[in-house]
């Protein structure tokens, strides 16, 4: 079986992020590059204006992927996160898992199957049900009035994307035959072997963006 197309897509607002961003983005664009994979990015806000309305752009992004016909696999990584292993065998993951919709990790500490970190999404949008989780996710987006969002002052008031991508899988329990968890030692956690993630609790945007330098910068040397 050939492997579909692979696209890595990362997202930051101009502000506060961006620089983490260009940092994260060397370890994505170096594996691109080696594997033959394909990489957009995009840096701004697609919906609002407050920096950290730019959560949303990974909905809009995935479903323009969507609209523009495309039928590969979409993988997502947040500013904070990177790719470690430049050798790791992704086309081995992905072939293993070609009938499933997703590829996914749960939160730290989860409440449930539905409660999951959208960090990090390996979304195969060859699946008739990741192309509607995707429209179900921005359907949700797209009921809260412009008002209510900018009256939100920060990620955390349960108005970001995590929230309603995990509403909509607590909405549809079906979709869970079709998703696979994967560990967090292999994505999305700071101990991850594939792709790492240097998430909020490890300190502020300054501090995680030293470290992720410095992790950057051994990264590529090891690549070459």
């Amino acid at each position: 079986m050939s492997l579909p197309p692979v696209t890595f897509m990362q997202t930051s607002d101009p502000y506060i992020y961006a620089g983490m961003l260009m940092q994260t983005s060397c370890t994505v664009k170096a594996f691109c590059k080696r594997h033959k994979f394909h990489y957009e990015a995009y840096i701004g806000i697609k919906r609002g204006l407050a920096p950290w309305h730019s959560t949303y752009n990974r909905i809009y992004m995935l479903k323009e992927l969507v609209e523009r016909g495309y039928r590969g696999w979409a993988i997502y990584l947040d500013a904070d996160a990177f790719i470690l292993d430049q050798d790791f065998d992704l086309e081995h993951l992905l072939t293993t898992q070609a009938n499933k919709a997703a590829i996914l990790t749960l939160a730290g500490a989860p409440e449930g199957w539905w409660d999951v970190n959208a960090g990090v999404m390996i979304m195969n949008l060859r699946h008739p049900s990741t192309r509607s989780l995707i429209r179900r996710w921005k359907e949700l987006l797209d009921r809260v009035p412009d008002k209510v969002l900018m009256e939100a002052e920060v990620w955390a008031d349960g108005l970001d994307d995590q929230s309603f991508l995990q509403v909509a899988l607590r909405q549809w329990p079906a979709i869970r035959r079709h998703i696979h968890f994967s560990s967090m030692d292999v994505i999305n956690s700071p101990q991850a072997s594939f792709i790492r993630q240097f998430i909020r609790l490890m300190g502020s945007v300054e501090e995680r963006s030293l470290l992720i330098e410095r992790e950057v910068a051994s990264i590529l040397l090891g690549a070459g």
